[in-house]
């Protein structure tokens, strides 16, 4: 059962049967799902949607119906309030025009004025700034300098006139620029002062100085002539000395050459004497070194003797060493052929013993294989040879005959 929902109140009377098919179609047609992949499907979609095109197209047109009249008269109304309006600007816009000009016209005088005051603002910094200039003064002015910058501030009139509200600062500024020259002047005059001390002790350590140099000059001098005089003194004295030094080097020559001709002969007797001893000695030496390379020979013949002795013995104890060595391994190797030479009779009194067992065995087949076992364990603990062979071969015979 569909549900029809309560049409809604519009204010408008023309707009209520659109309104109850509205609400007729909300019903019906709310949240629907087409199928729209069937023919029939797309079909009752397309429907629907023609249905509810056609009441929208319907309502729009009804709307246009409505509007009509009172489009027209709001076109009458826009029309004669436009022409009302323009007689009313006609009427105001003198007015207006009048009042504007004025109003730009004390615009503009309100402008220059504070122009004006901007401008005689700026002048009268100018002249401040003018003022605390005087104080800025080159480092190597003088103290007259600075005077006549005092001078020339002090003639400096602070009037309304010239400074306006601004005099008592340019006042200020004035009496602070005199009281920092004043300053720069003592510093200048001070320095002026201390300048001129400096000069004039200066001048007094020069004048002092010359006379100074003067003095060592003099006594420079004086020392020089005193120089000269001992110089040639000594001069005299040396060319005395000398004469005496060549006398007696003469002499000392003299006696220098007599000492020498004696040392000479000494020296020759001293070399003929040493020569004889040396002859002795090496005669000595010679007789020496006979003596001892006979007593080396003989020691070294004795003991080579006896290094020959003790090789002697000793090759006789390596042999006798390696001979008893010999002798022991000769034995052992006998030692060991007679055990195997008893192992090999053993194996075969024991092989022959294993075949009269095979034999027995193969005569009584029907003893059973725990005798085959045995047999076969017996071969197994025999030595290889042709006996083990042949039990083999009867072991393998029998095997044959019981299958």
């Amino acid at each position: 059962m569909t549900e029809v929902l309560e049409s809604p109140k519009f204010a408008i009377a023309e707009y209520s049967a659109t309104a109850a098919a509205l609400a007729e179609l909300r019903g019906r047609l709310a949240n629907v799902a087409y199928d729209l992949s069937t023919g029939k499907g797309l079909d009752i979609a397309k429907k629907d949607r023609a249905e509810v095109k056609g009441l929208r197209v319907a309502l729009e047109a009804k709307r246009v119906e409505l509007k009509a009249p009172a489009l027209e008269r709001s076109r009458l109304i826009d029309a004669e309030a436009k022409a009302l309006t323009a007689e009313l600007v006609a009427l105001e816009k003198p007015i207006d025009d009048q009042i504007k000009a004025e109003e730009q016209r004390k615009e503009a005088e309100k402008a220059a004025r504070e122009q004006a005051a901007r401008e005689a603002a700026a002048a009268v910094q100018v002249r401040i700034d003018a003022i605390r200039a005087f104080a800025v003064i080159p480092a190597n002015v003088k103290a007259a300098g600075i005077q006549v910058g005092i001078d020339n501030l002090t003639a400096v009139e602070i009037t309304l006139e010239a400074f306006g509200e601004r005099a008592g600062e340019a006042a200020q500024a004035k009496a602070q620029t005199l009281q920092r020259m004043n300053d720069m002047l003592d510093g200048a005059l001070e320095f002026e002062a201390e300048q001129a001390r400096l000069a004039a002790e200066r001048e007094e350590l020069a004048r002092q100085r010359a006379e100074q140099e003067a003095r060592e000059k003099a006594e420079r001098e004086r020392v020089a002539a005193e120089q000269k005089k001992e110089a040639d003194r000594l001069a005299a004295e040396r060319a005395a000395f000398e004469k005496e030094q060549a006398a007696a080097r003469a002499e000392a020559k003299k006696r220098e050459d007599a000492d020498r001709a004696r040392r000479d002969e000494e020296d020759r007797l001293a070399r003929e004497a040493r020569a004889a001893e040396d002859k002795r000695i090496a005669d000595a030496r010679a007789v020496l070194e006979a003596e001892q390379r006979a007593v080396r020979e003989a020691q070294e013949a004795k003991d080579a003797a006896a290094r020959k002795e003790a090789q002697d013995k000793a090759d006789a104890e390596a042999a006798a060493e390696r001979k008893r060595l010999d002798d022991e391994a000769a034995a052992l190797r006998a030692e060991q052929q007679r055990a195997a030479d008893a192992a090999r009779a053993k194996a075969q009194a024991e092989a022959k013993k294993a075949a009269k067992a095979a034999a027995k065995l193969a005569a009584a087949q029907k003893a059973g294989p725990r005798l085959l076992e045995a047999l076969k364990i017996a071969v197994a603990y025999m030595p290889q040879g042709a006996e083990q062979d042949g039990i083999a071969d009867l072991i393998a015979e029998v095997e044959g005959s019981a299958a």
